[in-house]
């Protein structure tokens, strides 16, 4: 090589160099094909990866013609200079290219060099065309030398921010996953809390009321009452009645508890089912008339002979429950308590009103909130874990309802009520007990 041709291709690489320098990416990519066609009269510039195995087609990632970049497209390697390339081989064909590769017919010059991965495979080629003869081949072989190794550089480094970006969503699919599966399991973990502490909290009235009527049978049996026979026989079925009722009640929350663990369910069932609301009240104040009665208190009804809705029974009879337990427990012996029930306005709702304790306004804003405690004249024999009322919300809630307490203030009473939406409401003639 002549001084003056080595100068020439220190001049080329020089200018190369300083047009490329600093740039990563697609810019670097546009910087040197601008270069190439400025100082080595490039027509045609392509960056490819092979397709196929073995590679029987190139697929460009980049491509440029008379310095315009070109949509991508793929060829057939068989017949062009780029197979030889693919083989492993950079080769430079100064003239006469369309002679010896009729397929390029139109070029005159070739030059490509195989593209390698971190493994040293060849994994595609980057190869320039040009309508004219190379002047120097050496400098341009030299040339496509260097500046393939900095586009398997860049080739290298795209794919592992490629990769990078495939990993980071990965692992955020998987976090996004693992939240999901945590928010589940805090979600179950929650429910089961909830549902042990309300089927702990709402079989104790049942019970309580199986035991006030296995207590009274026993009175009756053992002739501790001045009852006749006939009244104490009457009196005996009917607490035998009370019993069977409030035990298959309880079984009834057993299964529905068992049926949610076994599904792993994070919500109690729901089954509304159409029924007569009154006959379930006038049920509800009868089963507790003789807890009333220990404390001299009297419960009235105020309601229709008959009031058709569609509710979940079981549920229904869990929150009206906890509401007259509530009202005997809270009120003062010789006291009243007025049960009512009346569809008005789309809704149907239910009324506990007693003489009792009362509640203040701050005690208002917080008494259906889970574990609040009231104060209670029988604290100190009657244990309580504060979520009655928080459990007669939730299932006004579940009815797409809502649960509501008002008092003048504290000594004068409270009101509890359940209302929730009418469904093919039918009422019957109102009575009065």
């Amino acid at each position: 090589m002549t001084k003056d041709t080595a100068a020439n291709a220190e001049n080329l690489l020089l200018q190369i160099a300083e047009g490329t320098a600093q740039k990563i990416g697609e810019e670097f990519h546009h910087a040197l094909v601008e270069t190439l066609r400025r100082v080595m009269n490039v027509s045609i510039a392509i960056i490819t990866r092979g397709v196929g195995h073995p590679v029987s087609k190139a697929q460009t990632l980049y491509a440029w013609r008379d310095g315009e970049k070109v949509e991508q497209f793929d060829y057939v390697l068989e017949g062009t200079p780029c197979a030889l390339v693919y083989g492993g081989v950079r080769l430079t064909v100064p003239c006469d290219l369309a002679q010896k590769f009729p397929r390029d017919a139109g070029l005159e010059s070739y030059c490509g060099v195989p593209l390698h991965d971190k493994h040293g495979g060849v994994v595609g080629h980057f190869a320039v065309f040009s309508e004219t003869p190379l002047e120097n081949e050496q400098a341009v072989e030299n040339i496509m030398r260097i500046f393939a190794s900095r586009v398997e550089a860049e080739i290298q480094r795209a794919r592992a921010d490629m990769e990078r970006e495939a990993l980071i969503r990965s692992l955020k699919r998987s976090r996004d996953r693992m939240e999901l599966q945590r928010e589940a399991a805090r979600a179950a973990n929650s429910f089961k809390s909830d549902v042990l502490a309300m089927t702990v909290h709402d079989l104790r009235n049942p019970l309580t009321t199986i035991v006030n009527r296995a207590e009274l049978i026993d009175t009756y049996a053992g002739g501790k009452t001045k009852l006749d026979a006939g009244e104490r026989q009457r009196k005996t079925v009917e607490s035998a009645h009370a019993i069977i009722q409030n035990s298959e009640r309880m079984e009834r929350m057993i299964v529905d508890v068992l049926k949610a663990a076994r599904t792993n369910a994070t919500t109690l069932s729901h089954e509304p089912a159409t029924f007569d609301l009154c006959k379930m009240l006038s049920a509800l104040i009868a089963l507790n008339e003789e807890t009333a009665q220990r404390k001299s208190i009297r419960i009235e009804a105020d309601m229709p002979r008959s009031l058709l809705v569609e509710a979940d029974e079981d549920h229904l009879i869990e929150a009206v429950d906890n509401l007259i337990s509530n009202a005997i427990k809270f009120s003062p012996s010789g006291s009243n308590i007025l049960v009512c029930a009346h569809e008005m306005r789309g809704a149907t709702t239910i009324e506990v009103a007693d003489q009792g304790i009362g509640l203040s306004r701050e005690e208002l804003s917080s008494i259906f909130d889970r574990y609040q405690v009231g104060s209670s004249p029988d604290a100190d024999t009657e244990a309580s874990f504060g979520l009655g009322l928080w459990i007669v919300k939730t299932i006004a809630e579940r009815h797409g309802g809502k649960a509501q307490a008002t008092s003048e203030g504290v000594g004068k009473g409270s009101t509890f009520s359940i209302s929730i939406p009418s469904r093919n409401v039918i009422l019957g003639s109102r009575h009065s007990d």
